[in-house]
């Protein structure tokens, strides 16, 4: 029961992980589109 519970919490904490770096990387896009809208124009 005790290998479950932590393959559980791994699985939870790799999810929880991928969703941060998604929302990093998309900000991260979005302000790379602002940066090269303002040096283009």
């Amino acid at each position: 029961m005790r290998s479950y519970i932590s393959i559980r919490n791994i699985v939870v904490l790799v999810l929880a992980a991928s969703y941060f770096v998604a929302v990093y990387l998309g900000q991260n896009i979005k302000l790379k589109l602002l940066v090269e809208r303002v040096f283009l124009v």
